[in-house]
């Protein structure tokens, strides 16, 4: 969000804001047929904000905007700033999957289906010195849907415990909006817009996860990785 420059060092430093964890929901439910398949929906929600403040030595460039028309290396001076950023994104899928038996105790699971997506960010930046006062702000949002297919593999070690595995890809078809401003209150503003409808994205999900079952209930624990290729860039 920032570049700082301290004159009596002579030292540089980049400034980026620490995303913490937070949690997440995700709510599914579905139909199996046994050996015919299983047709399940599902539909997963993030929502988290960071935030970074305080006061800076010698001079301070913002970098949320970026480089515009009006000033290009315009800077605060020993300031007191606040940045934050915002991610927002959600996932909404419809899933066939197909069970085999690949031996006595392991099941493979081929699984087709459709994604749609959104994935949304902004970032804004305040800082004042003893003369100025300076507002950035950046928000984007991309939209995307495309088919997804993957496999998940079940290992039984007992009757009632075993692993599972999953990996799945979604191949996106992504809409990108995007803006971004910046002012010197009262003083000068300008701000720009861009749109895209050509973009592509790859959303690649795995699993691996810890099962134990009682009759048609099961609780599980594990470990979940998403990768948002794309349809995460900023426009």
């Amino acid at each position: 969000y920032a570049n700082t420059v301290d004159f009596a060092t002579n030292q540089a430093q980049i400034l980026s804001i620490e995303n913490d964890a937070d949690f997440s929901w995700k709510l599914g439910g579905g139909y199996s047929w046994g050996k015919m398949g299983l047709l399940k929906v599902s539909y997963w929600t993030f929502d988290n904000e960071d935030k970074e403040s305080g006061t800076a030595t010698g001079a301070m460039i913002p970098t949320v905007f970026g480089y515009g028309a009006i000033y290009t290396y315009q800077y605060l001076y020993n300031p007191t700033f606040e940045a934050t950023g915002k991610v927002e994104a959600t996932t909404f899928d419809i899933d066939y999957a197909r069970p085999f038996s690949a031996g006595e105790k392991m099941t493979i699971s081929w699984l087709a289906g459709l994604r749609v997506a959104s994935y949304e960010e902004t970032q804004t930046f305040t800082g004042t010195d003893v003369l100025y006062t300076y507002d950035q702000d950046k928000h984007f949002e991309n939209k995307g849907w495309g088919p997804r297919i993957g496999v998940n593999v079940d290992w039984g070690f007992t009757k009632r415990f075993s692993l599972g595995g999953t990996a799945a890809f979604s191949f996106m078809q992504v809409t990108s909006e995007g803006d971004a401003s910046q002012s010197e209150p009262g003083v000068f503003s300008e701000s720009l817009s861009v749109e895209s409808d050509y973009q592509r994205g790859l959303i690649m999900d795995f699993d691996l996860r810890a099962i134990w079952s009682w009759d048609k209930f099961g609780v599980w624990v594990g470990y979940e990785m998403s990768d948002w290729g794309g349809i995460s860039t900023n426009p």
